[in-house]
């Protein structure tokens, strides 16, 4: 198992090879399985379930392994004697595992599953069939795994084998119910009313889901109201006694709380009187409350605060021994109460009642951070506030909002910000926010935008050049694209009164000869993904002269040897011109006249000479050239160049052998060693070669070249004998092409030779666009183009170009295809038999073949240029019947 750097070369620490006996079994995947933040890697391995059955040995268990970044492998087994996962039953297509966080704890799970579960005889005791499938789960627990932490079965699955597992219910929880006070009052007097919900509390439940009941009373009635109050009544005003009732509360599961309480009224009782308390607060903020600085006893005994309930809104705690700090919840205004209970020490007991109104606070609103998603160049409305609150439930408003690093925001009518991406710009941006309760609190937070990059389509610049006729200019394409992708180019129109060159960036126009005037032509830019808007190339060929162009040039002579000179000069219009000297050599004569001299060195001189001459026509003289002279002493062996002639077939060839020599001496050939397949006639160095007949491949033979005085190396001529090469063939045709999606371009292209071909575009199509290499292209529509789109191309075959031939594409939204059909069946000449067969062109044809309707062979397949296509296969000279079918993709 290797972990590649970005130049190829392993990590340190890898490769690594599965634990001993195991064998990689998929492909692995990367993550962190081990909780550390670095990503790990995970692999199944097949193991040896056989010996696991037979004879216990664990370690040939197969499963998951896992390598930390370093190639270390990770211990996530609590086994001892195992380092992996281990899975009943691994095959050699196991397929990789996924790693997911599937209980939502922030960690990854690992997922595994096997092909096919242990499949052994009977016979064994220790193994039994199975034929299953296992999907196995594990979580990690402080870096290692255990398959009790997740409600997947390990190994079994459910008992029904479906895959399915009940997830667990919560466990109810039953309700917590405090004790309720005792009270004592004087024969005639009510009860104090308990509020129910103050001494109950349910994690699972409202108060409003539970069910009370009251037992044990036997002369006393329990009442409750609509707001959960227990009422008890005596059954007269002048009854007395004591009895004991059990309070029971039931939750919707069936969990039961209980408490008791006795009720006791006296004839000749003077309790404490508890007075009832009225309070105010501030919202988030405590208050001490001395519930017994108004309660009064008629005996002047001093009293003390036995119990209290809890508030519905809040939080009490004793602070001394008679005072509460109420705390109401955060954020809570409005009314709330707790009943409390005082004693006077002698057994008479009372109960007192505190009102509490919890005055509002303005608090500050809640700014949330808030995220959107647009596109590159999108603009996306914001809605900041809706995912702010106040909790006084305030009107909220933007009070202010800065501005992003990568775009601008704005804010619309109804308070929606809209965020526009700076052109082009594609990443995250971020900008803050401010909004008010209007009451002078306010709150800030920010606004995360991931602006997603799309593609920018090039952007074709049009421009222009001016140039002399008969001229050549270098065309460089100026486009542009946003992304910084790497274009191509296509020519769109060419130039009508010249030829147009076209390489990956760069083109070489060419106008008609003579032509002057003014020639154009379109090209597009393309990315890969979209193609800019055709540019334009205006070119205006001038009507000027232009001047010869006189050509540099330098020879070598002996001491006081005359050296023939052929000045030369090109005229891009073809005009006669001549020569004129502008300056002799200082150490020589020149003589002649018209473009042929002879320079004859000053006597015993050695070294430069040069002289200077120009090229004019009848209209501009040309630039001034030099021609550069060496004279020298010393002579150099003269060297024999190696050529290659190409000969065709059964056909003499003349050809001249090469050489050159630094003194420009006299040169004498000799070969050295002739020809093994052909005849050489003539006198060196002008020779003809004559093949064998019916000779096809490559001969040789070699010459040295000689000045007099020194002879060359040997040099070689190599002679390749080939067939004469013809011409791709190639035709129009009209194919069919599928809307909105690429269809491939089945050229009518044929080369007798069997030459490797390349197809060259020439002009459009309009409407789409033809991308490939080689003879295998595509035609891709525009988005929405329907109808009849073009193009011309023709073909190279590495010698020569093809004809220029039209490809006329019908585009249409759902094309017919036609099924494959056999039109015509012919036997040519007892050996061959040749189908004519009917298909949609552009689909790949292959031709199949059978003695016995039951095994098919494959004989040729091709595409098919047009609806008709001609197919052949060679049988021989065998006997017998031969069926055949074809098949289209």
């Amino acid at each position: 198992l290797h972990v590649l750097r970005w130049d190829g070369f392993d990590l340190p620490g890898w490769p690594v090879k599965p634990p001993a006996g195991l064998k990689l079994t998929s492909s692995p995947v990367v993550g962190d399985i081990d909780g550390d933040g670095l990503p790990d890697v995970i692999a199944a391995c097949f193991g040896v379930s056989l010996q696991v059955a037979m004879n216990g040995d664990v370690s040939k268990l197969g499963g998951l392994c896992a390598w930390h970044a370093d190639g270390l492998q990770i211990d996530l087994n609590e086994n001892a004697q195992l380092s992996g996962l281990m899975l009943e039953h691994v095959l050699m297509k196991s397929a990789p595992p996924v790693l997911a966080d599937l209980d939502g704890d922030g960690i990854l799970d690992v997922v595994a599953t096997t092909i096919d579960d242990m499949a052994l005889p009977q016979t064994l005791s220790k193994a039994y069939r199975k034929n299953r499938y296992t999907i196995s789960v594990w979580t990690p627990a402080n870096g290692r795994m255990s398959p009790n932490l997740y409600p997947w079965p390990m190994l079994q699955r459910d008992p029904q084998h479906t895959g399915y597992v009940e997830p667990e219910k919560p466990v109810n929880r039953p309700p917590q119910l405090d004790r309720i006070p005792d009270q004592i009052v004087r024969a005639g007097t009510p009860f104090f009313p308990i509020e129910l919900d103050r001494y109950v509390f349910d994690p699972d439940n409202q108060p409003a889901d539970l069910i009370w009941q009251f037992k044990g009373q036997t002369e006393l009635t329990v009442t409750v109201d609509r707001n959960r109050t227990a009422i008890v009544t005596a059954p007269s005003a002048d009854w007395t006694g004591r009895e004991v009732i059990r309070f029971i509360v039931r939750d919707p599961a069936g969990s039961v709380a209980e408490t008791s309480a006795s009720f006791e009224a006296r004839a000749d009782y003077d309790p404490p009187v508890a007075v009832a308390d009225t309070v105010t607060c501030r919202e988030d903020e405590s208050i001490e409350i001395d519930v017994l600085a108004n309660d009064t006893h008629p005996h002047g005994l001093p009293l003390a605060l036995l119990d209290f309930s809890r508030p519905g809104y809040g939080s009490l705690e004793r602070t001394n021994q008679n005072s509460l700090r109420y705390t109401p919840s955060k954020d809570y205004f409005g009314p709330d109460s707790f009943a409390y209970t005082i004693s006077d020490g002698q057994g008479g007991i009372a109960m007192g009642r505190v009102a509490i109104e919890v005055l509002p606070v303005a608090d500050p609103p809640v700014a949330e951070p808030d995220r959107a998603i647009t596109n590159e160049d999108e603009p996306v409305e914001i809605d900041v506030l809706a995912n702010d609150h106040d909790p006084d439930g305030d009107h909220l408003v933007i009070r202010w909002f800065g501005q992003p690093e990568h775009g601008s925001v704005v804010m619309l009518e109804n308070a929606v910000l809209r965020y526009e991406p700076a052109p082009d710009f594609s990443g995250t941006d971020k900008f803050a926010y401010r909004i008010s309760d209007g009451t002078g609190n306010e709150a800030e937070s920010e606004v995360t935008v991931m602006v997603k990059p799309v593609n920018d389509p090039p952007r074709a610049k049009s421009f222009s050049f001016t140039i002399n006729r008969n001229t050549e200019q270098t065309v460089m394409y100026q486009a542009t694209d946003s992304d910084g992708d790497t274009l191509t180019f296509r020519v769109v129109e060419g130039p009508q009164h010249g030829e147009l060159w076209s390489y990956p960036n760069v083109a070489t126009y060419y106008p008609k000869k003579g032509y002057s005037g003014i020639d154009s032509f379109t090209y597009a830019a393309s990315d890969g993904v979209t193609e800019s808007a055709p540019a334009l190339v205006s070119i205006n060929v001038l009507d000027v002269n232009n001047p010869p162009v006189a050509l540099d040039a330098a020879l070598t002579t002996k001491v006081g040897r005359p050296l023939p000179i052929e000045l030369e000069a090109r005229d891009a219009d073809e005009d006669p011109f001549v020569f004129t000297i502008l300056s002799l050599p200082e150490h020589g004569q020149l003589t002649g006249s018209g473009s042929n001299y002879v320079y004859l060195p000053d006597p015993g001189y050695l070294g430069k000479d040069k002289f200077v001459f120009r090229a004019e026509d009848a209209n501009d003289a040309g630039a001034p050239a030099t021609f550069s002279i060496t004279v020298t002493d010393q002579n150099t062996a003269p060297v024999a160049i190696n050529s290659t002639v190409e000969v065709l077939i059964d056909t003499p060839k003349e050809f001249a052998l090469q050489a050159k020599d630094e003194e420009n001496d006299d040169l004498s050939f000799k070969l050295l060693s002739l020809p093994a397949h052909g005849t050489l006639s003539g006198a060196p160095p002008n020779l003809t070669y004559s093949p064998e007949r019916g000779f096809l491949g490559p001969d040789r033979f070699t010459f040295l070249v000689s000045d007099g005085e020194l002879e060359s190396e040997p040099g070689t001529v190599a002679i390749m004998v080939i067939l004469p090469n013809h011409a791709p063939d190639v035709k129009d045709q009209t194919i069919v092409a599928a809307a909105e999606k690429s269809s491939p371009v089945p050229f009518a292209v044929k080369d007798e030779d069997g030459d490797d071909l390349k197809v060259v575009i020439l002009k459009g199509p309009r409407n789409g666009l033809v991308s490939g290499i080689g003879t295998n292209y595509l035609y891709t529509p525009k988005p929405g183009f329907l109808g009849l789109d073009w193009f011309t191309y023709r073909v190279w075959d590495g010698t020569v170009y093809s004809d220029v031939a039209t490809v006329t594409l019908s585009v249409q939204s759902h094309p017919q295809f036609i099924a494959p059909k056999f039109e015509v069946v012919r036997l040519l000449d007892g050996e061959t038999v040749q189908f004519l067969i009917r298909a949609t062109p552009g689909s790949r044809l292959e031709l199949l073949g059978s003695t016995n309707l039951a095994e098919w062979v494959s004989i040729t397949n091709l595409t098919a240029h047009d609806e008709l296509t001609t197919l052949t296969d060679t049988v021989g000279e065998e006997s017998g019947m031969r069926f055949y079918r074809v098949r289209a993709e």
